[in-house]
């Protein structure tokens, strides 16, 4: 999940929150492993296919694109996602959790419950975690891709709910993680792009059909 606050001429009008890709299972995600990362992007399935094509026959993989900055876009998500919620303590948890992640989610496999470098960051939060309830301004703006592999729609629903009349929820039908700016929605962008410049939001939640990919 990413927190974004909108523009304002007066910083003391700046109270909106914006929540990207809510309900985000908070593991590593498979951040910099090929075919878990495939996984985030409509536009890459055909890829994806040919490396599964590729790994049951045995062959070559097929020659993946670089990230455009391999450091930031691996050490970003760690601090996001482990910078402050629990971690398992033990080998033998982290054991348990690959072991149950390969039943339960046999794509990626065990890649988003094994050990990563969080494993050695001092145990202490830097600050306690935000408590999402539905008492307060009604100024949250939630954006998510219905089919994100890493934030399920059902994961969304908990904070929407939590937030009641507080949030409005924009739900766009791509399967990429991430919809603004880089998504192709032009309806979801539109919304988010209106939120951020001049604290706008939809009048009710909104579904945004999907558009054809990059």
């Amino acid at each position: 999940m990413t927190i974004s606050r909108p523009a304002s001429e007066e910083p003391s009008q700046r109270r909106g929150v914006l929540l990207a890709d809510p309900g985000g299972h908070g593991g590593h995600g498979g951040h910099g492993t090929q075919l878990p990362g495939l996984l985030h992007s409509d536009a890459a399935m055909s890829l994806l296919a040919k490396t599964w094509q590729a790994l049951d026959t045995d062959r070559s993989l097929p020659p993946s694109p670089p990230s455009a900055d391999p450091d930031n876009a691996t050490s970003a998500p760690f601090s996001m996602f482990w910078g402050d919620p629990r971690r398992p303590g033990t080998v033998r948890e982290y054991q348990r959790n690959i072991a149950v992640d390969r039943l339960k989610h046999p794509i990626p496999g065990g890649s988003t419950a094994g050990v990563g470098p969080y494993q050695f960051w001092p145990d202490k939060r830097v600050e306690p975690p935000v408590r999402i309830g539905d008492r307060g301004p009604s100024n949250v703006l939630m954006v998510h891709n219905g089919r994100a592999p890493s934030a399920p729609s059902a994961g969304a629903q908990k904070p929407r709910r939590a937030f009641g009349e507080r949030a409005t929820l924009v739900k766009a039908g791509h399967g990429r993680h991430g919809v603004h700016p880089f998504g192709r929605t032009t309806c979801a962008n539109d919304a988010v792009t209106a939120f951020l410049s001049a604290g706008q939001r939809p009048s009710r939640d909104l579904g945004c059909a999907a558009e054809p990919s990059e």
